[in-house]
Formats: structure tokens, sequence, C-alpha cells
């Protein structure tokens, strides 16, 4: 059974500067937990009701047993889900940046539930690798890992410093596209070899001063003649979709 201090401390992780100062991220409910024990993770705790540990007598072991009521307590969903997760952030090293493969840049991405499914459909469409920019989202916030539905324990993903100087070094070994209102449309690009793809900000797009490192400029055409669409622009996470739809495509990136 958890203690009083244990859920305390649990409800403490929902705060973003706990969650750094201990290196710790909360999971929860069924389908994202599992996906968490299926991953090379570390798991620190897992609070579960009796109907959760009777459904995974495998995971057992390590399990604090919880009543819904106490779920509640500690859970970051409306509707809490059987069961939560404590994870140890993972360490990523520097030298991810420097494999070969297909890449995001989320450049100020400030919807935690855009950068979740942004994170999903990275991994869906077999992109590499993703790297988040100061000010944007933080990566472990519940809501991203609620709607990267797991795939956030599988591609690597790793906050940039310095976006510009990171671009720099990127655009010496790979081609760097930025989705830009000016840019050639998606469907005349060839994505022939393995780059990186800025997706900005949900309202004000890619800062301006990471154009510079953009060697090709993209853009999605919408229903207007003109080569936009009607609405004053495609959701972030909607638009990423797009582009990694069309360079796995072209590409088959999963092979």
């Amino acid at each position: 059974m958890a203690s009083k201090n244990q859920l305390k401390w649990v409800r403490k992780l929902h705060q973003q500067k706990y969650r750094q100062q201990e290196g710790l991220f909360l999971a929860e409910g069924v389908k994202v937990v599992d996906e968490l024990l299926r991953s090379r993770l570390e798991v620190v705790y897992v609070f579960a009701t009796e109907i959760w540990i009777e459904n995974n007598p495998q995971s057992n072991d390590d399990v604090i047993k919880v009543s819904p009521k106490e779920l509640e307590t500690i859970s970051t969903l409306m509707q809490p889900n059987q069961v939560l997760a404590v994870a140890r952030i993972p360490h990523i090293s520097d030298a991810v940046g420097a494999k070969k493969g297909w890449s995001l840049l989320l450049d100020k991405i400030s919807d935690p539930g855009n950068m979740g499914t942004i994170i999903r459909t990275a991994d869906w469409f077999g992109f590499d690798h993703i790297f988040v920019a100061q000010h944007s989202a933080e990566i472990w916030n519940p809501k991203v890992i609620q709607a990267a539905m797991g795939s956030v324990f599988r591609i690597p993903v790793q906050v940039v410093d310095n976006t510009v100087k990171f671009l720099e070094s990127f655009k010496e070994r790979q081609p760097v596209y930025g989705m830009l209102l000016d840019g050639m449309p998606i469907q005349q690009v060839r994505f022939a070899e393995p780059g990186i793809v800025i997706i900005g900000n949900e309202s004000k797009g890619i800062s301006p001063e990471l154009y510079p490192s953009i060697s090709h400029r993209i853009t999605i055409q919408g229903a207007d003649p003109k080569g936009q669409g009607r609405a004053e622009s495609l959701n972030a996470s909607l638009a990423t979709a797009i582009v990694c739809y069309e360079i796995n495509r072209q590409v088959n990136i999963g092979k």
C-alpha cells in the first residue's frame, strides 16, 4: 500500500520544477504504462489499482497498490485510468545528433498536446530523432506523454541549447528543410538524402534567426489558387503529419 508521503511526493511531480530536480516524469493509463514497461527506460515506481494488478501479474513485484480514490489524488488526468508510473528521464548524449537519419526540429512548439502528437507522428513514419528548441513545451510534461502514446519512450527527443549553432553544424552534413509560406510545394520537392525538417511555432512559425540555416524552403499548398489555403494556417501537428507522410512515401524511411 502507498504511504501518504509517497502520494505527496508523486503529486509534486505534477510540477515541472520538481520533475527537473528529481530527473523523473509521470506516465499514466494502461496503454502508456504498458509502452513504458516495454521500453528500456528505468521505471522507479508503479502505482496501480487492484484491477490493473490482476490483469498484469508479470509486473506485480515492484507495484504499489492504491485505491481508485488514492490514484485520483496523484493523477494528472481528468479520469484516472488504473495505473500511474514514475520513470527516470533518459540522458541522451549529444552524439545522437551526429547520427545519419531523418529528424525533426521543433521550434518553440508551445502546446503540449501538439508536441506529443508530433512525436507520435514522427515515430509512426520512422523518423530517427527529434530535437526541441528552447522555449518549447517541456518534453516530459504529462500532457506530452499522454499525447505521444508511448512514442516518446522509443524515439530520442533532445533539447537543443543553441538552435542557430546546432543547425549550422547540421547543415554541413545534411539538408535543412523549413516549413515556410514562400517555399516550394511539398509535392514538388525531392527528398533524397536524409535531413532535418524544422516545424515552427503554432502562431509565429519558424524563428527568423533560423532562416539562413534553411537550405530548402517547403510549403503545403491549400485550396487557394495562389498556393495557400483559406484558413490562416494549418495546425502544426497536422502539417507535420503531411510532411512526414510525403518524406516516407518518397524514401520509405523504414527500409
